[in-house]
Order: C-alpha cells, then sequence, then structure tokens
C-alpha cells in the first residue's frame, strides 16, 4: 500500500520513535513516517529547524499530516506555527496508538477520513477496568456466586 500523504511524529523524549517502532511491530513497515523529539535541552527554534529538515525529507507528498503527543505541548505549538505559513500540513494533536494504527492503513487523507480517524482514536479509550469487573459481577450472579466483583 502507498499512502498519498507524509505522517510528521512530533513528541516529547522518544516517544515519537517508540510509536513508530510499535507501529511497525503493529502493522509492519512504514514508508512516509518520519520522527522528530524534543529533549530538555531544546529549545523552541532547534525543534523548528528540526521539524523543518524531517518536513523536507517528506516533501515529496503534496499532504503531510503532523500527529503531536500532547495538545498545547511544544512540539504541537511549533508544528502550528508551521501550520500557519505552509498549507500541504495538517496538524492533530493527543494521538494514541489506536489512531496510529488505524492512520497507517490509510491511502488517502482528507477531511472526512481524518474525522473517523479522530473518532476512532476517541472510541479507541475506554474503561477496561470498570467492563470488566461488570462482566465478571455479571457471571459470578449467572453462576450464582457472590454479588461482589471483587470476590471475584
Amino acid at each position: 500500500m502507498s499512502r498519498n500523504f507524509g505522517i510528521l511524529l512530533a513528541a516529547h523524549g522518544t516517544l515519537a520513535q517508540a510509536a513508530l517502532e510499535s507501529l511497525v511491530m503493529l502493522m509492519g513497515p512504514q514508508k512516509g513516517i518520519e520522527t522528530v523529539a524534543l529533549f530538555p535541552n531544546m529549545g523552541r527554534e532547534e525543534l523548528r529547524c528540526i521539524m523543518e529538515e524531517k518536513l523536507e525529507v517528506l516533501a515529496q507528498y503534496n499532504k503531510v499530516l503532523i500527529v503531536a503527543d500532547l495538545v498545547g505541548g511544544t512540539p504541537a505549538n511549533v508544528a502550528a506555527e508551521l501550520i500557519a505559513e505552509r498549507t500541504e500540513l495538517q496538524l492533530v494533536g493527543g494521538a494514541n496508538m489506536g489512531f496510529l494504527c488505524e492512520l497507517a492503513g490509510m491511502e488517502e487523507l482528507d477531511e472526512k477520513v481524518l474525522a473517523e480517524l479522530l473518532e476512532a482514536a476517541h472510541s479507541g479509550m475506554q474503561d477496561l477496568g470498570t467492563k470488566l469487573r461488570s462482566l465478571l459481577q455479571k457471571a459470578g450472579q449467572e453462576l450464582g456466586l457472590s454479588n461482589s466483583a471483587s470476590d471475584l
């Protein structure tokens, strides 16, 4: 599969690189994805220069989606400055692995696809502990066991 857009993962510390490595483990080899890391000793200008270098690597794509780890964080804020200057760029913040896996499977990117990806990312966050306790309690009741999930 070949994407018509590039992806720039921007995050604090080693998160972007680790996310890419995890994405490759889950979805197979990926092309057209670059990473940018912000470390404590870096300033905004240095981060911006590195981002611009990575965007040059992705220049073969008509569109580039910058995926930042944290809305309001420095990587997202620096990316927002670039968005104001470059129309081929798009930005999302607060990404998770579910979002990245869905994104890796996309060949094209437009507003509708991006909205669907964001919805998938939101629905991917669930309170599994509460769900599991509820299921265990229900199973216990059906088996005539205690009513307390903590007793199971």
